[in-house]
C-alpha cells in the first residue's frame, strides 16, 4: 500500500493533541473524524515508549575500505502528524478509517569504524579511524486503512479491527560521516569529502536496512490500530445501538 492508496478529497485536519473530553458520536461523521484524529495523536507518548527510538543491529562491509556500523538508532517515529483522515460509518455497526501520516524528520545516529590499506610507494600502508555518523530520513509517509467492527455484549462495547493495511515509504536517506579527531578537522576543512564516500556506504547499508525500518514502522502502525484506536474508541464511542 503506497502513497496513492488514499482517494482524493479526503478531509484535512488540524489534529487535537488529546483525546480527553472529545465527543465521539457514531452517528456524526465530523464527530467521528475528530475523535479518531485525537486518539491517534494522543497515542504518541505510549508508542514512544515501545518504538522510539528504533534500534538496528550492526552491519559491516569490505572493499577498498572495510567498515563497521554499530549502535544505529532512529529517533522521531512517534512524532508523526496526521496529514489526511477519513472516517465513515455504516448501518451494520462498522467503521472504515483511512489515514495518511507524515514525519517532519527521522534522525539517526551510530558509531562507525573504518580501515583501509592504500599502496604508498608500492607498499600497503594501513589506517583506521572512527566516526559518529548522523543519518536523516526525508519524505517519510505512511498510509493506514482499517475496518473497525463494533459489538455490544452485556452493555459493553467492543471494537475489533479487521483487514488492516499499512504502508510506509521513504524518499531518501542523507548521511554525514562526522569523522573523529584530526581526520574530522581535516574533513571539515576540505568541505567533507568523506560524505561522497558515505553515499556509497549508505546505499549498501540502506539496501540491507530499509526493509527492516519499514517493517518496524508497520509494526508501529498496527499497534496504533490494535492497542490504541480500537481500545480508546470502545471507551469513547457514543450513539451505538
Amino acid at each position: 500500500m503506497g502513497r496513492g492508496l488514499l482517494p482524493a478529497g479526503l478531509l484535512l485536519l488540524a489534529i487535537v493533541t488529546s483525546a480527553a473530553g472529545i465527543t465521539c458520536n457514531f452517528r456524526d461523521a465530523a464527530s467521528l473524524t475528530s475523535c479518531v484524529g485525537s486518539i491517534l495523536s494522543a497515542s504518541r507518548p505510549a508508542l514512544k515508549k515501545r518504538f522510539d527510538p528504533l534500534r538496528f543491529r550492526g552491519v559491516s562491509g569490505t572493499g577498498a575500505i572495510n567498515w563497521t556500523l554499530t549502535g544505529v538508532q532512529f529517533h522521531g517515529l512517534s512524532q508523526f502528524q496526521v496529514i489526511v483522515l477519513e472516517v465513515q460509518h455504516s448501518a451494520n455497526l462498522s467503521l472504515t478509517v483511512q489515514a495518511a501520516l507524515g514525519w517532519q524528520r527521522l534522525a539517526g545516529s551510530g558509531a562507525g569504524w573504518f580501515s583501509t590499506c592504500p599502496r604508498v610507494l608500492g607498499k600497503p600502508q594501513c589506517f583506521s579511524f572512527t566516526a559518529r555518523p548522523r543519518l536523516r530520513v526525508e519524505g517519510a509517509v505512511a498510509s493506514l486503512a482499517t475496518e473497525l467492527y463494533l459489538s455490544l455484549r452485556n452493555g459493553t462495547l467492543k471494537v475489533t479491527p479487521r483487514n488492516t493495511q499499512v504502508g510506509f515509504d521513504i524518499e531518501k536517506l542523507n548521511v554525514n560521516v562526522n569523522l573523529d579527531g584530526f581526520l574530522g578537522v581535516l574533513d571539515n576543512m576540505l568541505r567533507n569529502p568523506s560524505d561522497k564516500y558515505a553515499e556509497k556506504l549508505t546505499k549498501e547499508w540502506w539496501t540491507k536496512n530499509k526493509p527492516i525500518l519499514e517493517n518496524k514502522a508497520k509494526k508501529f502502525l498496527n499497534q496504533l490500530v490494535k492497542k490504541h484506536l480500537s481500545q480508546d474508541l470502545a471507551t469513547l464511542l457514543k450513539g451505538v445501538r
